[in-house]
């Protein structure tokens, strides 16, 4: 069976202003379709956990840690699931995860660069799909993301007359890696929409989509 393992902000990876605990149960609901999906909150374990335990799809849902994480163990967890081919969704404030780890932007194929990405006030948002429906959501829209080069945009809204890639995919090596920007808080995985793209993109990265 397909294995999904939700990896949910706690400790130095937690802030004030995402409930990570709820959002991670929505996403392991809205996921719960492609196989067995575990949740776990002690971020570093579970990094190094893949070193030897493998996973079809880790979903990164974190907030960003000032410190020099991850542990260096932790990092070489991840790097033996990517080079296992095992795939990675970040979602919504992973962008802003590990500012210390200069690998992290390259992985995950975008980031939040401080000073230059910002997001509007939470309200309700219209959210463009490259090749399907457009969707209205309530949640916050990370605006001015860096990306890098070769991603495949799968999002995007609109923002003061430009439009700002919002989720994406591309490879990483022989591992598929995505990005989902949705996702503040539990109350944005009521939109049907949204449910969708966070679909459409795990199923990309699974390779059955």
């Amino acid at each position: 069976m397909t294995s999904l393992v939700v990896i949910s902000g706690s400790g130095r990876y937690a802030d004030p202003w995402h409930p990570f605990a709820e959002t991670s149960a929505r996403l392991a609901e809205t996921l719960a379709g492609f196989g067995e999906v575990s949740v776990v909150d002690d971020v570093d374990a579970a990094f190094v956990r893949l070193n030897t335990e493998s996973a079809d799809l880790v979903v990164v849902n974190i907030g960003n840690s000032d410190d020099d994480a991850p542990t260096l163990a932790a990092r070489v967890g991840l790097a033996a699931h990517l080079e296992r081919g095992g795939a990675v969704l970040g979602v919504h404030s992973a962008a802003t995860a590990f500012p210390q780890w200069a690998v992290w932007p390259t992985v995950l194929g975008g980031h939040w660069v401080r000073g230059t990405t910002f997001h509007p006030p939470q309200s309700t948002c219209t959210i463009d799909v490259a090749g399907g429906e457009s969707f209205e959501t309530v949640d916050e829209r990370y605006t001015a993301l860096e990306l890098q080069p070769g991603v495949d945009v799968i999002a995007t809204h609109e923002h003061e007359g430009e439009t700002h890639p919002l989720a994406w995919v591309h490879r990483f090596g022989t591992a598929n890696v995505g990005y989902v920007g949705l996702g503040h808080d539990a109350a944005a995985y009521d939109s049907p929409g949204a449910r969708a793209l966070f679909g459409a993109v795990a199923g990309r990265l699974l390779g059955i989509g």
